[in-house]
C-alpha cells in the first residue's frame, strides 16, 4: 500500500496568501470609505426636501377622489339612481335580471311607417334587436366594480 504524501509547500503559498490579504485590505477600505459616505449623506439629508413632491402627490390622490365621486354621481343619476346598488344586486341575484338589464333591454319594440298600397301611411309592429346595449349593460357593470373596488 503506498503511503500518502504530504502536500508540497511551494514558495508561491506565501506570495499568494500575501496577494490575497491585500486584495482583502484593499477592497474592506473601499467599503468603508462607501459605508462613510452613505452615512455621511444620510446624516446631511434635509428632511423638508420632498415636501413639495408629497404636497403634490396627496392633491394629486385628493383630485382623483373628488373626480371619482363626481362620476359615481353623475353615472348613477344618468342611470336613475340604480347605479349604487347594481353590484349588490349583480352580487344578491348572479348575472341574471339586473337592474342594468332593465336599463338596457336586449330587445324592443318598434314601429316602422311606411307607404301603404292604397298611398297612406301604414303602420308596422316589429321586434328590434339592440346589440349595442349588450355591451353597455357589461360597461357599466365592470364600471361600477371598478368605481366600488
Amino acid at each position: 500500500m503506498a503511503a500518502i504524501a504530504e502536500p508540497f509547500d511551494s514558495p508561491y503559498d506565501s506570495l499568494e496568501e500575501a496577494v490575497v490579504e491585500a486584495l482583502a485590505n484593499k477592497f474592506e477600505s473601499i467599503r468603508d470609505k462607501r459605508m462613510n459616505q452613505l452615512t455621511d449623506s444620510f446624516a446631511a439629508w434635509d428632511v423638508n426636501k420632498y415636501c413639495r413632491y408629497t404636497f403634490k402627490l396627496y392633491a394629486c390622490e385628493a383630485l382623483n377622489l373628488f373626480m371619482l365621486c363626481v362620476t359615481f354621481v353623475t353615472t348613477d343619476s344618468v342611470l336613475g339612481n340604480h347605479f349604487s346598488t347594481t353590484g349588490i344586486e349583480i352580487m344578491r341575484t348572479g348575472w341574471t335580471k339586473t337592474t342594468v338589464d332593465r336599463l338596457f333591454p336586449d330587445h324592443a319594440k318598434c314601429w316602422y311607417s311606411k307607404g301603404g298600397p292604397s298611398g297612406s301611411k301604414q303602420v308596422l309592429d316589429a321586434l328590434c334587436v339592440l346589440p349595442l346595449n349588450a355591451f353597455s349593460r357589461l360597461v357599466f357593470k365592470c364600471l361600477w366594480y371598478r368605481i366600488y373596488l
